[in-house]
């Protein structure tokens, strides 16, 4: 089946659920924008936790895609437990194709 401009500019994000030792919870893509903005904001930065925080509030969502978190959020976000925090912004990379060798701000030189 060949996609039009329609179909490619109205495709959902996709979304998964991350198990957590509490529960579940859902996270989803994230758009190529937030990538860009991810990249700009955290390029060169050694903050894992600011990082972290970021994915974590731009990609949980509930079971309909819509955000859990607002930026206004971060502070309590970075308050999580480390375990659930880095289970959580792993599961967003995952989905949006920024673990591992996919992750864009990796260079050859890394």
């Amino acid at each position: 089946m060949q996609l039009n401009r329609e179909s490619l500019l109205g495709k959902s994000l996709a979304k998964q659920e991350v198990k957590l030792d509490a529960g579940n919870v859902w996270v989803r893509e994230l758009k190529a924008s937030e990538v860009g903005e991810y990249i700009k904001r955290h390029k060169g930065s050694t903050d894992e936790l600011d990082q972290m925080a970021w994915l974590v509030i731009r990609g949980t969502c509930d079971e309909a895609g819509q955000p859990v978190f607002t930026q206004a959020d971060a502070e309590a976000v970075k308050g999580m437990s480390l375990k659930t925090l880095k289970a959580i912004a792993e599961g967003v990379a995952k989905v949006s194709g920024l673990s591992g060798e996919d992750d864009p701000k990796k260079t050859e030189a890394d």
